[in-house]
């Protein structure tokens, strides 16, 4: 009933879980919970699910090694990718 971990890893169901979560305690307000990981990936992060109920992560792949790093991050769009797919779950 509850959102699970790899829910989050699809918009539909992510607000599929969302819904039914909702449905069942008639909350007064909807917490939508995607991946924490879910903003980093379109940066090249990568992550794995370790267990858990919570779906914690451990990151296997990090965009950031050292200082010289920050300023090679491209500028992203938010029309595309990871963050794009929150969007479409929330919408």
């Amino acid at each position: 009933m509850a959102p699970l971990p790899g829910d989050d890893q699809r918009p539909a169901d992510l607000a599929a879980a969302t819904v039914s979560w909702q449905k069942a305690y008639d909350w007064d307000f909807i917490k939508v919970s995607p991946a924490s990981s879910f903003c980093l990936l379109d940066w090249g992060v990568e992550d794995r699910w370790v267990g858990g109920d919570e779906g914690n992560r451990e990151y296997v792949k990090r965009a950031i090694n050292g200082p010289a790093d920050w300023g090679a991050l491209p500028v992203l769009d938010p029309a595309s990718g990871s963050l794009s797919r929150q969007l479409v779950a929330w919408s």
